[in-house]
C-alpha cells in the first residue's frame, strides 16, 4: 500500500499530525516494514528538531515495528533513549523482537550483547525511576537465555505471517542454516589441515605426475557478499578519494545485491555487518555508551593507546550509513 507523504507540509498542523498518526496506525496493525521504513525516512529528513519531540512517540511505533534490522548499538542507544516508551509495548512484543535480533547475531556475540543490553536496562531504570518489577521479564531473559536456546521456538513459521515478515523469517532461518553448515566446514577443515601436517613428512617428490590436489585450492574467486566481508579497514579507506566516496561504494555493492533478490541483500547486510570495519564502529559506539563519553573522545584514546580506530569522520559516515542499510 502507498501512502501520500509528499503532500504533506505543515507538521506542527494537528491536522496534519493526524492523518501521520492514522498512517502509522495502519502500517503498525498490518506490520509493512517497507512502508516503516519509508516514512521513518521521510520524517527525520522533513522534521526539525523540535518537531521530532513533538512526533516521538509515532516514531518511537515505527523504529519498533523495524526493531530486529538495528544493529547492536542502534538497539543499545534505541533502549537508553526510549525505555519508557518501549515498555508500552506488550512483553510478547518486546521478547519477541529481542530473540530475533540475538538468533541473527554470529553466536559468539550473543552473550556480549545480551550483557549489554542487561547493563543498559539497569542504568535506565535507575535513572529514569521505572519500577524494575516492569522490565523483569526482559532482565530474567537475557540473564537465563543461553546460546543452547532452541532457535526453533523462534524459527517456527506463523501462518499469520505477511510477505515482508516471511521474508524476515526466510532470512534468519536461511543465516541459521548457512552458520550451521559453515561450522561443519570449519571442522573439516582443521581436521584436513591436521592430515597434510602428518603426511609433509614424506619425500617431496614421488613421482613425476603433478600433484593436482597440492594446488587444487591455491586461489579463490569471491563474490560479491565474500568481498563485503572480506573488507579491511585499509581496504575502505583506498576505495575512495573521501570517506563518503568509500561509504557510498560499499552502499552500491549491497545495492546492486537487490536486483537479484532482497534475501541476497540481506546476505550482503550481514556481510558488511561482520566487516572488521563495522565491527570497530560498534566496538568504539559500546565504549562510548559503557564509559558515558563522547565518540570523539573514544577514538582519541585508542589513538593514544596504539589501537586501531576508525576517525570521527568515518564513524559518522558509517552511523548514516547503517541507517540506510535496511530493507
Amino acid at each position: 500500500m502507498q501512502y501520500e507523504l509528499e503532500n504533506l507540509k505543515n507538521f506542527e498542523d494537528s491536522e496534519t499530525f493526524k492523518k501521520i498518526e492514522i498512517i502509522i496506525q495502519e502500517i503498525s496493525v498490518n506490520k509493512q516494514i517497507k512502508e516503516a521504513l519509508k516514512i521513518i525516512n521521510f520524517l527525520e529528513e522533513k522534521l526539525s528538531f523540535a518537531q521530532k519531540e513533538l512526533y516521538q512517540s509515532l516514531l518511537i511505533k515505527l523504529k519498533f515495528l523495524i526493531f530486529p534490522l538495528f544493529s547492536e548499538l542502534e538497539i543499545l542507544e534505541f533502549f537508553k533513549k526510549n525505555l519508557k516508551e518501549i515498555l508500552k509495548f506488550s512483553k510478547e512484543d518486546i521478547l519477541e523482537k529481542i530473540k530475533l535480533k540475538i538468533i541473527s547475531l554470529p553466536i559468539l556475540e550473543r552473550n556480549g550483547f545480551k550483557k549489554e543490553l542487561f547493563l543498559v536496562l539497569k542504568d535506565e531504570v535507575k535513572k529514569e525511576k521505572i519500577e524494575p518489577k516492569e522490565v523483569i521479564f526482559l532482565v530474567n531473559y537475557l540473564k537465563i537465555s543461553s546460546e543452547e536456546e532452541l532457535e526453533e521456538e523462534i524459527l517456527i513459521k506463523n501462518d499469520t505471517m505477511n510477505e515482508e515478515q516471511e521474508k524476515i523469517w526466510k532470512t534468519i532461518k536461511t543465516k541459521k542454516q548457512e552458520r550451521e553448515q559453515q561450522q561443519i566446514i570449519t571442522t573439516q577443515s582443521q581436521t584436513t589441515s591436521y592430515n597434510l601436517q602428518v603426511d609433509s613428512k614424506r619425500p617431496i617428490f614421488e613421482s613425476s605426475k603433478p600433484k593436482t590436489e597440492s594446488i587444487k585450492f591455491t586461489s579463490k574467486i569471491m563474490g560479491p557478499i565474500e568481498e563485503l566481508k572480506n573488507f579491511s579497514l585499509n581496504e575502505f579507506r583506498k576505495l575512495g578519494n573521501t570517506v563518503q566516496e568509500s561509504v557510498q561504494k560499499i552502499e552500491e555493492k549491497i545495492n546492486i545485491l537487490e536486483k537479484d533478490s532482497l534475501l541476497k541483500k540481506a546476505e550482503g547486510i550481514e556481510a558488511w555487518q561482520n566487516t572488521e570495519i563495522n565491527k570497530l564502529y560498534l566496538e568504539i559506539g559500546r565504549t562510548s555508551l559503557k564509559k558515558n563519553i563522547s565518540i570523539s573522545k573514544v577514538i582519541n584514546e585508542r589513538i593514544n593507546n596504539n589501537l586501531l580506530t576508525l576517525t570521527i569522520d568515518e564513524f559518522e559516515a558509517i552511523t548514516d550509513l547503517n541507517r540506510r542499510l535496511r530493507f
